[in-house]
């Protein structure tokens, strides 16, 4: 039993609504919206290495606008809901960070 927490932030305001980007992920994927940027997604039987093709595939049919994102593997990097969500949202600071300074080295 695995799955990934996505700790997902889009560029504009504007993102989809939960149940929007729920439809343009994979039947069984959930979306809880946890900002005004900000969603969360579990993505059931997915490691990492999953995550990228699952995203870019609903980017590439114009179903998944411009984002950033950190995740979390349960159980590899965490199995309670706290830390799951601490992980992930560690991931998306560090993925936010690395797009305002691309040069720097982390």
């Amino acid at each position: 039993w695995t799955f990934t927490l996505v700790a997902l932030r889009f560029a504009d305001a504007g993102g989809p609504s939960p149940s929007d980007l729920a439809a343009a992920l994979r039947p069984g994927d959930s979306v809880m919206a946890v900002g005004p940027q900000e969603v969360a997604v579990l993505l059931p039987a997915t490691t990492d290495h999953d995550v990228v093709p699952i995203l870019t595939a609903a980017h590439d049919e114009g179903r998944l606008p411009a984002c950033v994102f950190g995740l979390a593997q349960c159980p590899a990097d965490a199995t309670t809901v706290e830390d799951l969500l601490a992980h992930a949202a560690r991931g998306l600071r560090d993925a936010l960070a690395a797009q305002d300074h691309p040069n720097s080295e982390a």
